[in-house]
């Protein structure tokens, strides 16, 4: 049972700097690196993926593994690019590579929906929830509370606690201006009808790729 937002989508395609790919579609038959075929990151990137024509298990040579080794296989050359996630993928930028595509623009852009694409929720069994709504409720109004002040007070980042909590180790200027920049679209700050369809829809498309069988028997969320 979701009862409220955490997070959105915030999965890049990342490239060389020096490269010459401009679109995800440039790097048909490359080899790519990206989350692990089991996380909701790489669930995501296919289903945006396959919305603009493209099949990341036909199209592209993937490998999958976590992030530090992802990011080893790029730093290597082994891969042409990389669908990494916050904060690796500004990291990278950083660095002087570049993000050719956002996973959550190309949903956008072929859905029309202008609602964030939601990647995580606050959830528990139905049955907790029904146990313990109060605290279910207080809880989901915590994170969003959380999610607000990172997403209108981005200069939080500079805090070096925060900063270990993300594993970011001394970072230099440019990148905390970059993260200060681009963090605050990964914080989800509504839990609403637009959110919960939002969630539908991702459904809808997943049962179209058959990523999943069907809908859940069940309703999946709640509003406390």
């Amino acid at each position: 049972m979701i009862f409220g937002s955490r997070l959105n989508n915030h999965g890049s395609w990342i490239v060389k700097g020096d490269s010459s790919y401009q679109h995800p579609s440039d790097l048909k038959g490359k080899r790519i690196a990206t989350q692990l075929p089991t996380s909701d990151t790489y669930r995501h990137a296919r289903m945006a993926a396959a919305l603009q024509k493209l099949d990341l298990e036909k199209d592209f040579q993937v490998s999958f593994g976590p992030s530090v080794s992802n990011v080893a296989l790029f730093n290597r050359g082994d891969v042409e690019a990389v669908i990494a996630i916050e904060p690796v993928s500004t990291q990278l930028i950083a660095q002087g590579h570049r993000e050719i595509a956002r996973v959550a623009d190309q949903w956008r852009e072929a859905t029309g929906d202008n609602a964030p694409l939601s990647l995580v929720g606050v959830s528990a069994t139905a049955k907790w929830v029904d146990k313990n709504t109060e605290t279910a409720r207080r809880v989901a109004q915590m994170t969003l509370a959380v999610n607000r002040r990172f997403a209108t007070e981005p200069s939080l980042i500079r805090d070096p606690a925060i900063q270990g909590g993300m594993g970011i180790k001394n970072p230099s200027e440019e990148l905390l201006a970059l993260l200060e920049k681009r963090l605050p679209r990964v914080y989800a700050t509504e839990w609403n009808e637009a959110v919960i369809n939002d969630f539908n829809r991702q459904l809808d498309v997943a049962i179209d790729l058959k990523i999943i069988e069907s809908r859940p028997k069940y309703s999946f969320t709640r509003t406390l």
